[in-house]
C-alpha cells in the first residue's frame, strides 16, 4: 500500500505523533496497535514505539535520517537507551529550540533549519546528519519543520510558497518537490502525514485532491 488515512484517537494530525525514514517508523507509545500495524504496512518498515519527555510528541521534538536521530535534552536516559537498542544513532541537543521536528526538515541528501537556531548548534547537526542545513524561513514562517514532509524521493511543502523558493528547496533537498495542503487546507503539512520513500500515512481529513498533490510530490504515483 502506497498511501492510507489515518488519526490518532480522532486527532488528524498523524505527522505529530511519527518520524520515519527508509529503514525503521517511530511512533508514539499510546499509539493504538492496529494504528501501528496500518502504519508499518504503508512505509514498508519496522516500527517502533517509543517516547521522548515522556510524550509521544516525536514529529514535533525529534528528526531523522538514514545516519541517525536528533533529540532535544528533555529525554530522559531510559527513552535514550531505547533509542540506542534499535541500533540508531542518537544526538541529544542542548540547545532552547527542544522542538527539533518543527524547526529542521531533512532527509539524506540535505535539509533546511529554522534560522534562529545558533550557526554552531546548526553546524553540529550538520555534522552529525551527513547533509548540508541551510538556515530559511518559509515565507516569513521559521518553523520549517511543521511546513514541509521530505523523503528521499521528493517534498511536500507549505501550500502558498513562492516559485522561487519551491525551486530553491529543490536545490536543498535535491529532490522534486510539489506545493499543497493537508487535512482539508492546513498549511501544516510536515505535521498531517508523515512519509518515506516507500509511502506515506495523511491525516484522515486530507481530501481526495490534497492526497493526488502529496502523492505527486512525494513521487508516489
Amino acid at each position: 500500500m502506497r498511501n492510507t488515512k489515518a488519526s490518532v484517537y480522532g486527532n488528524p494530525f498523524i505527522g505529530v505523533y511519527a518520524i520515519a525514514n527508509d529503514s525503521i517508523c517511530l511512533v508514539a507509545k499510546h499509539m493504538p496497535d492496529e494504528l501501528v500495524e496500518k502504519i508499518q504496512n504503508t512505509l514498508g518498515v519496522e516500527t517502533k514505539k517509543v517516547s521522548i519527555g515522556g510524550t509521544g510528541l516525536l514529529g514535533i521534538y525529534a528528526v531523522l535520517n538514514s545516519n541517525g536521530i536528533i533529540v532535544p535534552s528533555l529525554i530522559s536516559d531510559v527513552e535514550l537507551e531505547e533509542l540506542k537498542k534499535l541500533n540508531l544513532n542518537v544526538y541529544v541537543s542542548e540547545g532552547k529550540f527542544n522542538a527539533i521536528g518543527n524547526n529542521l526538515s531533512i532527509n539524506d541528501k540535505g535539509g533546511i533549519i529554522n534560522k534562529n537556531i545558533p550557526k554552531e548548534e546548526a553546524d553540529r547537526f550538520s555534522e552529525f546528519l551527513g547533509i548540508n542545513l541551510v538556515p530559511i524561513d518559509i515565507k516569513g514562517y521559521e518553523v520549517v519543520g511543521s511546513l514541509c514532509a521530505v523523503t528521499n524521493k521528493g517534498f511536500v511543502v507549505y501550500n502558498d510558497i513562492r516559485e522561487t523558493q519551491l525551486k530553491e528547496l529543490e536545490e536543498i533537498f535535491k529532490v522534486n518537490g510539489i506545493n499543497s495542503t493537508a487535512n482539508t487546507g492546513s498549511y501544516f503539512v510536515g505535521l498531517c502525514l508523515v512519509a518515506n520513500s516507500k509511502g506515506c500515512v495523511v491525516g484522515d481529513l486530507t481530501t481526495g485532491f490534497e492526497l493526488q498533490r502529496i502523492q505527486e510530490g512525494l513521487e508516489l504515483i
